[in-house]
C-alpha cells in the first residue's frame, strides 16, 4: 500500500489524474494526498500507465531523457519548423553535452554552426535580452529607435 501522494509523486502523474482516473474505474476514492491506494488500485493504475500512448500532438524527435524515466519516440514527422528547447539546471549537470550529444545529434545541427545557440540566463538578462528589444540610437543628433533581435528570434 502507498500514499496517493506517494504514488502520484513517483509516477510524474498529479493527484487529481490518478483520483479522477480510479473514479472512473469505478473505485471510491477522496482526493487526500495522505489516502492509501489498496493494490487493485495500484495494480489497475500501473496498468494504465504501461499501456498509455503518447498522443500525436506530443510527440517530439528523438530520445527525451529527463529524471522521468525514457521514452523513445520515432517520428516520420518532417520537421517543418524550428524546434528550440530550453535546459534548466545547476552548473555542471550535463545541460551542454546533452544537446551536443542527443538533440543536435538527432536532428542533424551542428553545435557550431548558426543553428545551435546557448544562451547563459542570468538575474540581468532580460526577456528584451532573450526575444528582442527596441533601442535608441543618436545619429547626428537625431535619435533612432532600431530593433534588436533576441537569441529566441535570431535564427
Amino acid at each position: 500500500m502507498k500514499r496517493l501522494s506517494q504514488f502520484a509523486k513517483e509516477h510524474h502523474l498529479g493527484i487529481s489524474t490518478v483520483v479522477s482516473f480510479l473514479s472512473a474505474k469505478g473505485y471510491k476514492i477522496d482526493g487526500n494526498p495522505n489516502t492509501f491506494l489498496t493494490d487493485d488500485q495500484i495494480n489497475a493504475l500501473k496498468k494504465k500507465i504501461n499501456s498509455a500512448v503518447v498522443p500525436a500532438e506530443k510527440k517530439e524527435f528523438g530520445t527525451i531523457l529527463l529524471d522521468a524515466p525514457k521514452i523513445n519516440i520515432k517520428s516520420s514527422l518532417v520537421m517543418k519548423s524550428p524546434i528550440q528547447k530550453i535546459l534548466f539546471g545547476s552548473p555542471g549537470t550535463g545541460k551542454s553535452h546533452r544537446v551536443e550529444v542527443f538533440y543536435c545529434s538527432e536532428l542533424g545541427i551542428d553545435v557550431y554552426s548558426e543553428n545551435c545557440i546557448k544562451t547563459v540566463f542570468h538575474p540581468e538578462y532580460s526577456y528584451g535580452d532573450f526575444m528582442g528589444k527596441l533601442l535608441p540610437r543618436t545619429i547626428a543628433g537625431d535619435v533612432r529607435y532600431d530593433y534588436y533581435e533576441g537569441d529566441f528570434l535570431s535564427t
